[in-house]
């Protein structure tokens, strides 16, 4: 059996074409993320932002290495399209922090320097209970995705066919498995902030690509609602009897003992949505308006800056809410600044994004090598 050429993909998001959908995707993943750090009332699962995240990206990079494996330059080519997008701005943040943390004498931050480097911070981050590099804390969320870009592009080579789906498989279950080792381990963060604890969500994402590399749109949103509606009972009967208020922190909802199984849950609903939204499902169509695409293209800039830019914005607005004022005016400030904390942090991204990510990314296509084109006389290249 040949492997599926560029053009042969049935799904546009696999054959290199832009699906609006997934940016709104984007852009209710990092919503999701920002209700949670900004402590709204019923935003305790806020932070499921993050696994749906991962299933996205799982999904995006499986789709881009299934139509490029079989041609020249794939790791190359792969490397260095990941690095323009993900690394500017990833390093630009990291060494305004360290730097800053220098010339403030923390040597203890700036010691860590090695680790945010090469995007094993989760080993401290765990070790201390994210204690350490403290607004750097999110950064844990990269580090998985940049060890799974290591990894399964080779993986992604030398699998085919039913090897693939095994190893897929076999992602799900080492996922659960760790987990399951880990419950009732006295740091519950072990259970949740590293690669193996979390790559049931990228191998869900990476399998809804491989499937949909050969399937009609027609079987995929059929599967779509299967993944999306049993996923969706699975995180209804694990959250229902805990209550919302435990999810507030790992530290509580990993000591539940179905909590092994709620990544996983997480997994299937969000492959399903991810399938649905690939598809042109009508139910995920409304994705694909304008604000929401414009956000989930700046939406990794807003989650790198988000938690920098909500401290600045606590330290400038404490005059403003003084001891003593009436119930009413305290919600009204604290309203005004949840909007200037969203709002400067959208600013923040979009400005970084038109001023240097944007330049930066325009650069892939330079970059990217493509092998030589054929003579006529030698006939067509073939792909």
């Amino acid at each position: 059996m040949t492997a599926p050429t560029r053009a042969s993909f049935p799904i546009a998001a696999l054959s290199g074409g832009h699906l609006p959908g997934l940016d709104g995707l984007r852009a209710i993943a990092i919503g999701a993320v920002f209700g949670f750090h900004l402590g709204l009332p019923w935003m305790s699962l806020g932070w499921v932002g993050v696994q749906l995240f991962f299933v996205i990206s799982g999904f995006l990079i499986t789709g881009i290495l299934l139509r490029s494996r079989q041609r020249p330059y794939y790791f190359r080519n792969f490397y260095v399209r990941r690095t323009l997008r993900i690394f500017p701005i990833y390093y630009l943040l990291v060494a305004a922090y360290f730097v800053t943390a220098g010339l403030q004498g923390d040597l203890a931050a700036v010691k860590l320097l090695p680790y945010y480097l090469t995007y094993t911070q989760t080993y401290p981050q765990l070790a201390t209970r994210y204690a350490c590099a403290p607004m750097l804390g999110h950064t844990w969320t990269l580090a998985i995705e940049e060890q799974f870009y290591l990894l399964w592009p080779l993986a992604m080579y030398l699998l085919r066919g039913r090897w693939l789906f095994l190893a897929l498989g076999g992602l799900m279950v080492l996922a659960v498995v760790t987990r399951l080792g880990l419950q009732g381990h006295p740091n519950a963060f072990l259970s949740v902030g590293w690669l193996p604890a979390q790559i049931d969500l990228l191998a869900s994402g990476a399998a809804i690509a491989v499937l949909a590399a050969t399937r009609p749109p027609a079987w995929m949103r059929r599967l779509g609602y299967a993944f999306a509606g049993t996923g969706l009972l699975f995180t209804v009967a694990i959250v229902a009897p805990a209550g919302l208020a435990v999810f507030w922190s790992p530290e509580l909802w990993v000591r539940l003992p179905s909590s092994p199984y709620f990544p996983t849950a997480l997994a299937i609903l969000f492959a399903g949505i991810v399938a649905l939204t690939a598809t042109d499902c009508p139910l995920t169509r409304w994705l694909a308006n304008w604000p929401m695409m414009r956000i989930g293209k700046i939406s990794y800039g807003l989650y790198l800056f988000h938690p920098f830019v909500f401290r600045y914005v606590d330290k400038l607005t404490v005059p403003l809410h003084p001891p003593g004022l009436s119930a009413g005016i305290t919600r009204f400030v604290v309203m005004g600044i949840l909007a200037a904390k969203v709002g400067a942090t959208v600013l923040g991204a979009e400005c970084s994004w038109r001023v240097f990510e944007g330049p930066i990314n325009s650069l892939k296509d330079r970059l990217t090598r493509r092998p030589p084109a054929a003579s006529p006389a030698s006939g067509p290249a073939s792909s």
